[in-house]
């Protein structure tokens, strides 16, 4: 097994080592079964775990170094994707005793371990793990992994103080988004969901997110994807999208349902749980969250059983299920849990408390409370400590003792603390409850401003929840626009990828007419017209697009500049002679020679692919192009843009008759169904946004073609917006226009 073997790796590595063990015997064959079962580690656990067992019985008995070695690091992996983290932590020890010198298994055995860690709570070390891999490679030159290592600390960062970290790290991180290591650029996009997440850039946020989890995908990081569309399905949330957070949920569970692996799976469901009661759905949640604990019966000792238990006691408490959450919280605090779960212990704490005084049991109740304030204290959480100071206000309620603060001195603690921190948005109940303890103190006056208060509070609640919303629905448009333009990238590059292939074949038909003008000098006039085809098919090739036959990008930046010089002359000259009083009209009347950008897309074309066939779309694009052929003229540009969106540039053309041809374009195509291959009809619609060039008549030569593109998609933009089936361009445009009638 070469020691210089990737971490993680993409597709067609898997397949080339797949494809190496046929021609193997003995040692060799082990080394490439350990190297193919380490990159099915979380693509196919047991598969991978099978292959390590084949490639041990190919070893001879006692052999030590970098294959037995990276054997034990995939058993190591799978014991803890399989929730046995005592077995894990036996095999990464007996990893790192069989090649004690290879720096790549040593720093793989450090980033399995800062999962284990992580697993049991020590947070303190899991830093420590990654810091020690990165040191590793880094004196070994081994740039991926160092990479890695760096980028995965700067990711703890993010964690712990996102606004910082994105200072301090955004532009180091920003330069590795696009590269070319799949499994470096995961990380990057997964820090800066992280940061963008904090400062309120929700849709970038959750661009980058599931970004990263597409790139970890890519790489066999099937754990860290299901992280990271967490991650993003936790923005929705927060925004109270519950539908856009429960479809990336719900997608989780079915991937992680697949894994087999009952640490992951638990925690998904539990997730899911939360998503589900906060979409009202409480009994669908309490099953959820009960199957999730039923999933980790076996990892009671490990962080994930803890987190579905806290899921599962937050309904209970929701519900006035005391027994449940009492039971629940009371193992959370029991638990030999290790490192910084403060926080978990101080919802533990909390939670029993409330439990207790809906059982009656009001001085247990108010111990537990106590410490939830204390740990929250600790922690600095004062969100945390205005929840405590209530919870024990309402013990006070109930309580006859007199060593204890009392409920209105704990609700005026709570206030004073949210009073004293703009960042935190003053709770409406914590001013109601305050305002009922001053009545049934007598402090009628202070009682009465304080519900004047809650009221103003409940008002800005109401208009920032209303906001929120808002931004909900400006977020999953713009997250599903960027996963749009992503696939239409991807579109593009897989069409790029086929014009590649056809004009590698163009270049062999060259090369073989190359070597037949050398052995012949006869044939030459003959391989001259072939050379010319050829020439000429290539040239056309590249500028055409392969599907539609349309004309593509390429084409219209060797054409485009001809045409935009042309008109900026004729802009001129016309200006020329009015102002030396040679023709009636100054340089705005009508009848200019103008170019006329029109972005065009069909709409809901994804619905055609998902529902009809990649054929029937490809055969709806064949059929639209025939009806831009029949509304623009011969001499315009049509080219496909990319995807379902073409550009149409009409020459010679005046702007006033614009919208007349965005409307023509419109009906042309909603008013005739596109036929299916298989006979069936489609009933479709486009949006049009479009742009005259030169926008300033008076000044044809301040702007460029690309930025009047950029300002036509982004009316094409509007458009949509706007419902679709319609066009959007210059203010005042009008279909009826006198110059512009027949």
């Amino acid at each position: 097994m070469p020691p210089t073997v990737q971490r993680f790796t993409t597709d067609d590595v898997l397949a080339s080592a797949q494809a190496r063990i046929g021609s193997l015997t003995g040692e060799a064959l082990a080394a490439a079964l350990v190297e193919l079962a380490w990159h099915l580690r979380q693509r196919d656990t047991q598969r991978a775990l099978d292959l390590a067992a084949q490639a041990e019985a190919c070893l001879p008995t006692q052999a030590s170094g970098p294959t037995r070695a990276r054997l034990q690091l995939v058993r190591a992996e799978g014991a803890w994707l399989l929730g046995d983290l005592d077995a894990a932590e036996r095999w990464l020890g007996q990893a790192r005793g069989d090649a004690p010198a290879d720096a790549a298994v040593q720093g793989d055995a450090d980033w399995l371990d800062a999962s284990l860690v992580n697993d049991r709570g020590r947070y303190d070390q899991r830093e420590v793990a990654i810091a020690r891999s990165g040191e590793r490679a880094t004196a070994a030159g081994d740039a991926e992994r160092a990479d890695l290592a760096r980028l995965a600390l700067q990711c703890f960062d993010a964690f712990g103080d996102p606004g910082a970290a994105l200072s301090e790290h955004g532009d180091a991180v920003r330069a590795r988004l696009d590269d070319p290591r799949p499994a470096v650029a995961a990380l990057a996009h997964s820090f800066m969901h992280h940061g963008l997440a904090a400062v309120g850039r929700y849709a970038e946020a959750i661009t980058h997110g599931l970004h990263a989890a597409e790139l970890a995908l890519q790489t066999g990081q099937v754990r860290r994807a299901l992280i990271d569309t967490t991650n993003a399905a936790t923005v929705y949330l927060d925004l109270n999208d519950v539908d856009a957070a429960l479809a990336l949920l719900n997608e989780n569970l079915v991937r992680a349902r697949a894994t087999g692996w009952p640490q992951t799976t638990g925690v998904t469901l539990a997730n899911v749980a939360l998503a589900m009661f906060k979409a009202g759905r409480h009994a669908m949640a309490v099953e959820v969250a009960d199957e999730a604990l039923a999933v980790l019966a076996g990892s009671r000792h490990a962080k994930p059983w803890y987190i579905a238990a806290q899921a599962r006691a937050t309904i209970a408490i929701d519900q006035g299920d005391w027994a449940t959450a009492r039971r629940l919280c009371k193992t959370i605090l029991a638990a030999p849990m290790q490192g910084d779960m403060i926080e978990m212990r101080r919802f533990a704490s909390q939670a029993l408390a409330e439990a207790l005084l809906g059982q009656g049991e009001v001085s247990a109740a108010h111990d537990h409370a106590a410490q939830a304030l204390d740990l929250a204290i600790h922690s600095g959480d004062l969100t945390a400590q205005i929840d405590a100071h209530r919870v024990l206000a309402r013990i006070a309620r109930r309580s006859h003792a007199h060593t204890q603060p009392g409920a209105l001195e704990s609700l005026q603690r709570a206030l004073e603390i949210a009073e004293n921190h703009p960042d935190i948005t003053l709770p409406p109940a914590l001013l109601d409850e305050l305002a009922a303890e001053q009545q049934q103190a007598g402090r009628f006056e202070g009682a009465c401003a304080t519900w004047q208060r809650a009221v103003a509070a409940r008002d800005a609640q109401g208009r920032h929840d209303a906001s929120r919303r808002a931004v909900a629905l400006e977020v999953r448009f713009k997250t599903e626009r960027a996963l749009a333009d992503a696939q239409r990238q991807r579109e593009l590059a897989e069409a790029e990828s086929r014009r590649a292939e056809e004009l590698a074949q163009v270049n062999d038909r060259l090369r073989g007419a190359l070597a037949e003008l050398e052995a012949a000098q006869g044939l030459l006039t003959r391989r001259n017209a072939e050379l010319r085809e050829a020439y000429a098919a290539m040239k056309d090739l590249s500028l055409t697009d392969p599907l539609t036959g349309l004309r593509n990008r390429r084409f219209l930046s060797q054409t485009i500049d001809q045409d935009i010089a042309h008109t900026v002359r004729q802009h001129e000259t016309r200006a020329l002679r009015a102002q030396q009083g040679e023709a009636r009209a100054d340089a705005r009347s009508n009848g200019r020679p103008d170019l006329l950008f029109f972005l065009v897309d069909l709409d809901h074309f994804k619905a055609v692919n998902d529902t009809h066939g990649h054929a029937a779309g490809d055969e709806v694009l064949r059929q639209f192009k025939d009806r831009l052929q029949a509304v623009f003229r011969d001499s315009d540009h049509i080219v496909r843009w990319g995807g379902e969106e073409f550009l149409v540039v009409a020459r010679g053309s005046r702007r006033e008759c614009a919208a007349a041809l965005a409307q023509r374009l419109c009906r042309h195509v909603a008013e005739q169904p596109f036929v299916l291959p298989g006979g069936g009809a489609l009933t479709q619609t486009c949006s049009i946004g479009y742009a005259p060039f030169p926008p300033d008549p008076l000044q044809p030569r301040e702007a460029d073609w690309v930025s009047v593109v950029e300002r036509a998609d982004q009316r094409l933009y509007q458009a949509k917006a706007a419902g679709r089936n319609r066009w959007v361009g210059e203010p005042g445009d009008r279909i009826d226009h006198p110059d512009c009638t027949g």
